[in-house]
């Protein structure tokens, strides 16, 4: 499993190490004072939307604190999506592949995969939280509130990489078992965020409000990261209990029948890929949308804070106008980066599928423009191609002069 995640591995890895080196570096050279963290703290902090967007106010009491006020939901999101991924391609993909049924002729014992995929998941958030305390540390910030922010960036990484073991669990597809972790993700950032501006109840049933209770260089509370060590051990054992009690390659909830008669979208190539990638569709629009109306509440809030602070504007040609741009320019990349991740997904899907659509009469060229797929080297079976397997263009089987010859 580690051989075959040694490409991707090492740049969730390094996202984690550079989020966080960039934002220590740029909130220390910017907030080098008591005085500019005071602003901060009557201008940002007693703004709801940047709340909802970072976490609980409570952080901005020193310079490491603001960090993490800033980084940690996103450093959480990374690292979540970074073990969402990599247990359900160990664990679900390989039984859709048959590569977990390759494995299982062997000598090892039923739970090995998902044991082993979840071995491979602590390694990678130990991993993690490691960079995290080396660049937290590296930058200047106090020891104690390094290691307790490591700790709880690999904590959020454990609870979902078990959380995507028992989802493996219950659902047939893997695209099924990325959308309820993905929906629990989306849940999770959402109680947290209701938790920081209104009920603090909300955000202890958020993973990720989880981390942020712990208050890293603001407190350094150790005690909240029990609740995602055992909620990582419950979901677990829950995941071994489940895979003890279904069939291999089925999951808990069976799929749907499909209807009797397909619908005359399906009979092109563009109604196929609307019916295949509709669900992913909608909720990245939704997600980005959503995303979008956030960053842009909190651009009049960072004009405001330019125009109580003067010194700052006075070190950017541009005034206000120039920090907003710089502000929205890094969230921009990140929308983009999402959209690439929405077509890495497609092409990915759509790969599999790609020998069963030549199946009818439909040109090549045609199905791939709907799947964001890109081009293709894979070729045509030889069932399609008339001058393969000893056939002329007319059909008619080649002859040679050897195959008439008595042997």
């Amino acid at each position: 499993m580690l051989r075959r995640e040694r490409a991707t591995l090492p740049w969730w890895l390094l996202g984690v190490t550079l989020l966080l080196l960039v934002q220590s570096t740029q909130s220390q050279n910017l907030y080098g004072t008591a005085e500019d963290l005071v602003n901060l703290r009557q201008t940002i902090g007693a703004n709801t939307a940047v709340i909802a967007m970072s976490g609980p106010p409570q952080l901005l009491e020193s310079i490491g604190g603001e960090i993490v006020f800033e980084i940690f939901a996103f450093l959480a999101i990374v690292v979540a999506l970074m073990n969402m991924f990599l247990v359900g391609r160990q664990t679900r993909a390989d039984e859709e592949t048959g590569r977990a049924e390759l494995l299982r002729s062997a000598r090892v014992g039923r739970r090995a995969p998902l044991a082993a995929a979840l071995a491979l998941a602590g390694l990678a958030d130990l991993t993690a939280g490691t960079l995290v305390f080396a660049v937290a540390a590296g930058t200047g910030l106090p020891l104690d509130g390094s290691v307790l922010l490591g700790a709880a960036v690999a904590a959020v990484g454990f609870t979902f990489a078990a959380l995507t073991a028992v989802a493996a669990q219950i659902f047939e597809n893997i695209r099924a078992v990325y959308g309820a972790v993905a929906s629990v993700l989306g849940a999770a950032y959402a109680l947290r965020a209701a938790g920081d501006t209104g009920n603090d109840v909300l955000s202890w049933l958020s993973p990720i409000g989880w981390g942020q209770r712990t208050y890293p260089y603001a407190g350094d509370r150790w005690w909240p990261l029990l609740v995602p060590l055992a909620a990582t051990v419950l979901l677990a054992a829950l995941a071994m209990v489940l895979l003890d009690r279904r069939d291999f390659g089925l999951g808990l909830i069976p799929s749907r029948p499909g209807r009797p008669v397909a619908s005359r979208a399906l009979g092109n190539p563009f109604g196929l890929a609307w019916r295949l990638q509709r669900g992913a569709l909608i909720g990245w629009v939704a997600g980005l949308a959503l995303l979008g109306a956030a960053y842009g509440s909190i651009g009049n809030t960072i004009e405001q804070y330019v125009a109580d602070n003067p010194q700052i504007a006075d070190l950017l040609p541009g005034g206000a106008q120039r920090i907003i741009d710089a502000y929205l320019g890094p969230h921009r990349e990140r929308v983009g980066a999402d959209r690439g991740r929405l077509r890495g997904h497609q092409r990915a899907a759509g790969a599999r599928r790609r020998d069963i659509r030549p199946s009818r009469t439909c040109p090549r060229h045609r199905d791939q423009p709907p799947q964001l797929a890109g081009r293709t080297s894979q070729r045509r079976p030889d069932r399609h191609r008339p001058h393969a397997a000893g056939h002329r263009r007319r059909g008619r089987p080649r002859v040679r002069a050897d195959d008439l010859r008595p042997r």
